[in-house]
Protein backbone atom coordinates (compact mmCIF):
# COMPACT_ATOMS: atom_id res chain seq x y z
CA UNK A 1 0.00 0.00 0.00
CA UNK A 2 3.21 2.31 0.69
CA UNK A 3 2.86 2.53 -3.20
CA UNK A 4 -0.12 4.26 -3.15
CA UNK A 5 0.83 7.11 -0.52
CA UNK A 6 4.53 7.55 -1.60
CA UNK A 7 3.11 10.35 -4.08
CA UNK A 8 1.11 12.09 -0.98
CA UNK A 9 4.40 12.47 0.66
CA UNK A 10 5.71 14.85 -2.01
CA UNK A 11 3.24 17.13 -1.58
CA UNK A 12 3.78 20.27 0.84
CA UNK A 13 0.28 19.97 1.25
CA UNK A 14 -0.23 16.47 2.43
CA UNK A 15 2.83 16.85 4.46
CA UNK A 16 0.86 20.32 6.18
CA UNK A 17 -1.68 18.10 6.63
CA UNK A 18 -0.03 15.66 8.67
CA UNK A 19 1.79 18.55 10.82
CA UNK A 20 -1.94 19.34 11.95
CA UNK A 21 -3.31 16.22 12.33
CA UNK A 22 -0.72 15.99 14.96
CA UNK A 23 -1.61 19.27 16.49
CA UNK A 24 -5.33 19.14 16.27
CA UNK A 25 -7.44 16.78 18.00
CA UNK A 26 -10.53 15.23 16.58
CA UNK A 27 -11.97 15.96 13.02
CA UNK A 28 -10.73 16.86 9.55
CA UNK A 29 -12.50 18.92 7.29
CA UNK A 30 -10.41 18.59 3.84
CA UNK A 31 -11.83 20.03 0.91
CA UNK A 32 -10.72 20.20 -3.21
CA UNK A 33 -9.72 15.51 -3.14
CA UNK A 34 -11.90 14.48 -6.47
CA UNK A 35 -13.82 10.95 -5.26
CA UNK A 36 -11.13 8.43 -6.62
CA UNK A 37 -8.66 10.50 -3.90
CA UNK A 38 -10.53 10.35 -0.99
CA UNK A 39 -10.21 6.84 0.04
CA UNK A 40 -6.15 7.52 -0.37
CA UNK A 41 -5.92 10.56 1.39
CA UNK A 42 -8.06 8.71 4.32
CA UNK A 43 -5.80 6.22 4.60
CA UNK A 44 -2.84 8.06 4.25
CA UNK A 45 -3.40 10.25 6.63
CA UNK A 46 -4.60 7.79 9.48
CA UNK A 47 -1.45 6.17 9.29
CA UNK A 48 -0.99 4.81 13.04
CA UNK A 49 -4.70 5.52 14.52
CA UNK A 50 -6.48 2.71 15.34
CA UNK A 51 -9.78 3.84 14.88
CA UNK A 52 -11.83 5.67 12.24
CA UNK A 53 -15.12 6.84 11.58
CA UNK A 54 -16.43 8.16 8.01
CA UNK A 55 -19.47 9.36 7.61
CA UNK A 56 -20.91 9.92 4.42
CA UNK A 57 -23.91 12.10 2.64
CA UNK A 58 -25.94 8.89 1.73
CA UNK A 59 -25.60 4.99 1.70
CA UNK A 60 -24.65 4.60 -1.69
CA UNK A 61 -21.80 6.63 -1.15
CA UNK A 62 -20.68 5.00 2.67
CA UNK A 63 -20.72 1.80 0.60
CA UNK A 64 -18.54 2.68 -2.17
CA UNK A 65 -16.43 4.07 0.69
CA UNK A 66 -16.55 1.21 2.06
CA UNK A 67 -15.55 -0.83 -1.38
CA UNK A 68 -12.57 1.24 -1.24
CA UNK A 69 -11.17 1.57 2.13
CA UNK A 70 -11.40 -1.88 2.55
CA UNK A 71 -9.13 -2.43 -0.05
CA UNK A 72 -6.40 -0.35 1.50
CA UNK A 73 -7.54 -1.76 5.34
CA UNK A 74 -9.25 -5.37 5.43
CA UNK A 75 -10.54 -4.40 9.28
CA UNK A 76 -13.13 -1.93 7.75
CA UNK A 77 -16.64 -2.55 8.27
CA UNK A 78 -19.42 -0.82 7.24
CA UNK A 79 -22.31 0.50 9.46
CA UNK A 80 -25.65 0.63 7.81
CA UNK A 81 -26.82 4.13 8.46
CA UNK A 82 -30.86 3.81 8.62
CA UNK A 83 -33.24 6.76 9.26
CA UNK A 84 -30.49 9.58 8.72
CA UNK A 85 -31.71 10.37 5.32
CA UNK A 86 -35.44 12.36 4.40
CA UNK A 87 -35.43 9.16 1.69
CA UNK A 88 -35.57 7.13 5.00
CA UNK A 89 -37.83 9.33 7.26
CA UNK A 90 -41.58 9.53 7.21
CA UNK A 91 -42.32 11.88 4.43
CA UNK A 92 -45.73 12.59 5.58
CA UNK A 93 -45.03 12.80 9.61
CA UNK A 94 -42.32 15.75 8.07
CA UNK A 95 -44.85 17.55 6.13
CA UNK A 96 -48.11 17.22 8.84
CA UNK A 97 -45.24 18.96 11.10
CA UNK A 98 -44.70 21.73 9.01
CA UNK A 99 -47.91 21.94 7.96
CA UNK A 100 -48.86 22.29 11.60
CA UNK A 101 -46.12 25.05 12.11
CA UNK A 102 -47.70 26.93 9.30
CA UNK A 103 -50.91 26.62 10.46
CA UNK A 104 -50.06 27.94 13.80
CA UNK A 105 -47.97 30.69 13.25
CA UNK A 106 -49.91 34.31 13.80
CA UNK A 107 -48.51 35.75 10.82
CA UNK A 108 -49.69 33.45 8.21
CA UNK A 109 -52.80 34.45 6.74
CA UNK A 110 -55.69 32.08 7.71
CA UNK A 111 -58.04 32.82 4.42
CA UNK A 112 -55.33 31.57 2.00
CA UNK A 113 -54.01 27.94 1.35
CA UNK A 114 -50.99 26.72 3.04
CA UNK A 115 -49.07 24.07 0.81
CA UNK A 116 -46.56 21.89 1.44
CA UNK A 117 -45.33 19.55 -1.08
CA UNK A 118 -42.31 17.62 -2.11
CA UNK A 119 -40.57 19.36 -4.35
CA UNK A 120 -37.84 17.59 -5.60
CA UNK A 121 -36.16 14.33 -5.51
CA UNK A 122 -32.46 15.16 -5.29
CA UNK A 123 -29.35 12.80 -5.23
CA UNK A 124 -29.18 12.29 -0.96
CA UNK A 125 -32.29 13.87 0.25
CA UNK A 126 -35.97 14.52 -0.73
CA UNK A 127 -36.87 18.33 -0.86
CA UNK A 128 -40.19 19.65 0.98
CA UNK A 129 -41.16 23.06 -0.38
CA UNK A 130 -44.16 24.97 1.70
CA UNK A 131 -46.01 28.14 0.67
CA UNK A 132 -48.75 30.05 3.00
CA UNK A 133 -49.39 33.91 2.36
CA UNK A 134 -48.08 36.51 4.51
CA UNK A 135 -48.33 40.65 4.79
CA UNK A 136 -45.55 41.99 3.10
CA UNK A 137 -44.28 43.77 5.95
CA UNK A 138 -44.23 40.50 7.46
CA UNK A 139 -42.64 38.46 5.21
CA UNK A 140 -38.85 38.45 6.22
CA UNK A 141 -39.50 38.37 10.00
CA UNK A 142 -41.98 35.57 9.45
CA UNK A 143 -39.88 33.60 6.88
CA UNK A 144 -36.56 33.41 9.41
CA UNK A 145 -38.83 32.54 12.38
CA UNK A 146 -40.82 29.63 10.43
CA UNK A 147 -37.50 28.20 8.75
CA UNK A 148 -36.14 28.12 12.48
CA UNK A 149 -38.95 26.52 13.95
CA UNK A 150 -39.18 23.81 11.19
CA UNK A 151 -35.43 23.00 11.19
CA UNK A 152 -35.72 22.89 15.49
CA UNK A 153 -39.31 20.91 15.40
CA UNK A 154 -37.73 18.06 12.94
CA UNK A 155 -34.62 18.04 15.54
CA UNK A 156 -36.11 17.05 17.96
CA UNK A 157 -38.48 14.84 16.00
CA UNK A 158 -35.31 12.61 14.94
CA UNK A 159 -36.25 13.65 11.49
CA UNK A 160 -32.76 14.82 9.92
CA UNK A 161 -32.58 17.33 6.94
CA UNK A 162 -29.09 15.61 5.01
CA UNK A 163 -26.05 18.00 3.55
CA UNK A 164 -23.26 16.55 1.40
CA UNK A 165 -20.31 15.68 4.18
CA UNK A 166 -17.79 13.55 4.48
CA UNK A 167 -16.44 13.69 7.72
CA UNK A 168 -13.41 11.92 8.88
CA UNK A 169 -13.01 11.40 12.90
CA UNK A 170 -9.60 10.89 14.37
CA UNK A 171 -9.41 8.68 17.16
CA UNK A 172 -6.42 7.81 19.46
CA UNK A 173 -5.11 11.13 20.80
CA UNK A 174 -3.71 11.34 24.12
CA UNK A 175 -4.52 14.62 25.29
CA UNK A 176 -2.41 14.74 28.19
CA UNK A 177 0.63 13.74 26.56
CA UNK A 178 -0.29 15.68 23.83
CA UNK A 179 0.67 13.17 21.00
CA UNK A 180 -0.86 10.10 19.18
Amino acid sequence: MQALIMPLNELAEFEELCKRRMKERGMMRICGCVNSQKTHMMYALSGGIRYKVVACSSESKAKQVFEEYRFLDPRTYLYPAKDLLFYQADLRRAKALIEEILTADSCVMKDEEINVFVDELADSAVILGARAWVKNEEFWPTRWRLLETIKLTLDEQGIEIPYPQMTVHVDGYNEKRNKW
